[in-house]
């Protein structure tokens, strides 16, 4: 007769294969869905490096939905070419700004916007990795200010994406993008900022020091979190599970 230990740790086990499926079936649906954005004629890599296609459908949704505008990312790759697709369907004003440390990156990203057309809805700026100066030992390099200042404009952004520069570069890498947002006037009152990579901690700490300097909580969505003004709607993608 299984002891109780033998029996829970059964169940753990099967509940941990239920989880991983769910889990699988939720991004086959999120991409079979978030797809139809991605233009057949690009040759952007999918890799474990991407946004996952749970990320791209609530990004999808928030623009459409909230009615994003003005968008900045730190961090370009699919992301990029899915919401310029977005805001040129939604037609009217709207613009998208990918910062991009790397420079063979962000040739690839400029060859298939304009593969799409759709170079004319992205800023593409191209900052290198430089030192940077914070008040606390978060991010002691980031991407280069004076570069940033000079393209990025004076508009406020209405939509924060974080998924770069890479994590694996300092401590907090991607904090200093809420406090140089901010400091410029550059945050829109009614916003939605997500940050990519919650499941690490760096990331977590990020949020908390963010939450902090905006208001606002930050939401964990599996391996990303949102952080949204009241008066926005939900927009969450659909999750399958198990029990429905």
């Amino acid at each position: 007769m299984a002891t109780l230990l033998e029996r829970l740790t059964k169940r753990y086990e099967i509940l941990k294969v239920i989880y991983r499926n769910q889990r699988l079936a939720s991004e086959a649906l999120s991409w079979q869905w978030v797809s139809r954005y991605y233009p057949a004629s690009c040759t952007i890599p999918f890799t474990n490096w991407s946004a996952s296609p749970q990320l791209l459908w609530h990004l999808a949704n928030d623009v459409v939905v909230n009615r994003r505008r003005n968008i900045i990312e730190f961090g370009g790759g699919i992301s990029t070419i899915i919401l310029a697709n977005l805001l040129e369907l939604e037609g009217g004003p709207g613009r998208l700004v990918t910062v991009e440390n790397d420079e063979r990156w962000a040739q690839l990203l400029h060859s298939n916007l304009h593969r799409t057309a759709l170079q004319h809805r992205v800023e593409l700026v191209v900052a290198p990795i430089s030192p940077y100066a914070p008040e606390t030992d978060r991010a002691r390099v980031w991407y280069d200010t004076q570069v940033l200042a000079s393209r990025v404009g004076t508009q406020p952004f209405d939509m924060v994406v974080a998924d770069g520069p890479y994590g694996g570069l300092c401590t907090q890498a991607r904090y200093p993008a809420i406090p140089w947002l901010q400091q410029r006037k550059m945050l829109d009152h009614n916003i939605s900022v997500f940050l990519d990579d919650y499941d690490r901690p760096d990331e977590k700490a990020i949020a908390r020091g963010w939450q902090q300097a905006i208001g606002i909580p930050f939401e964990p969505c599996g391996k990303y979190a949102v952080a949204k003004s009241n008066s926005d709607f939900q927009v969450l993608p659909y999750v399958m599970t198990a029990w429905r």
